[in-house]
């Protein structure tokens, strides 16, 4: 149910009923916490090869705020259920027609515990995305999105 509701806010590109099925401070730092440890091990890999890379490591926090800006909007959050991983190096999302999309097409549930809910989702590509619901006394809201970095 509420992923047929959080389908059609994105489809409607309304962020107010968006609001009521994401938990944003939530899956701002878990979304956070993920980039920043994909692009640190990213940065850990050039530093032999790349003096600046040491420069890099310590501007991150400055990158990944915006990127996950970018990412909690209609638009982003859309494409990620679309299956489109974001540009990390552009720091862009893939404009994409949100209003006709199929969101989470040939998804499949698992019941992770009482309170927790995952949709796993593959892409054309074979990108495993997972999109984690918790339940908020009768409601469930999006809490996380686990995205193939």
């Amino acid at each position: 149910m509420a992923v047929n509701r959080l389908e059609k806010a994105l489809q409607n590109r309304d962020s107010a009923m968006l609001a009521q099925y994401v938990d944003f401070p939530v899956l701002r730092e878990n979304l956070k916490e993920q980039i920043n440890e994909s692009l640190l091990k990213e940065l850990k890999e050039m530093e032999d090869d790349d003096p600046f890379a040491a420069f890099g490591i310590a501007f991150l926090s400055l990158v990944i705020d915006g990127l996950v800006d970018m990412l909690l909007t209609p638009t982003g959050i859309g494409s990620l259920a679309l299956g489109i991983l974001p540009d990390l190096v552009k720091g862009e999302v893939e404009e994409v027609p949100l209003e006709q999309a199929k969101f989470f097409a040939n998804a499949r549930y698992t019941i992770d515990g009482f309170s927790q809910v995952s949709l796993w989702m593959e892409n054309g590509s074979g990108d495993v995305f997972r999109f984690i619901f918790s339940r908020y006394g009768l409601t469930w809201k999006l809490s996380n999105v686990i995205i193939p970095l």
